[in-house]
């Protein structure tokens, strides 16, 4: 499928294209795929043109409910 970000396509996660993705995919990517609870802030310059600032908070594991 084709759309703005590009054509949808698998990867094997060793192996990801960084440099066909988003800019901040670089900065945040391996650690949610690596199971780190994270909040990020991404500030692109005009329409997403350039990444020109971000911010990234590691936040601790989440609880888990006990019913």
């Amino acid at each position: 499928m084709d759309g703005r970000e590009g054509r949808l396509k698998w990867f094997n996660i060793d192996a990801l294209p960084f440099d066909e993705m988003w800019e901040d995919d670089q900065h945040w990517c391996r650690l949610a795929l690596e199971g780190t609870r994270l909040e990020g802030w991404f500030y692109f310059s005009g329409d997403f043109e350039k990444l020109i600032e971000h911010r990234i908070q590691v936040k601790s594991p989440q609880n888990e409910i006990v019913s």
